[in-house]
């Protein structure tokens, strides 16, 4: 079997579910708009039921993004906290040298 992103995997099962339901509905009599209506609707109610495993698989890999981009800015926000810190250090230890003179 072909491997495919969830995303694209979970588009085109919709898609052809769309297209079955308004294939159905068509040979059923319905045209026009009522036909588009009608399909869409029925294959949303069924794509809950029938596309429940490749929308989780979607929303897993969805979610294992977001956690790593979270990781990944945390990490950028420790070492740049480190960074302002080390900075702040490094300008306190050249104020030791005693107060600052006023310039009047």
């Amino acid at each position: 079997m072909i491997q495919m992103a969830p995303a694209l995997r979970y588009t085109l099962l919709r898609f052809a579910l769309f297209i079955g339901c308004c294939g159905l509905f068509w040979l059923l009599g319905l045209r026009g708009l009522a036909l588009i209506v009608v399909g869409g609707v029925a294959s949303m109610g069924l794509s809950l039921w029938l596309l429940q495993r490749p929308r989780d698989e979607l929303s897993a890999r969805i979610d294992e993004r977001v956690q790593h981009r979270t990781a990944v800015k945390r990490s950028r926000w420790a070492a740049q906290i480190d960074a302002d810190a080390d900075a702040e250090d490094a300008e306190v230890g050249r104020d030791d040298r005693g107060p600052r003179e006023s310039r009047s």
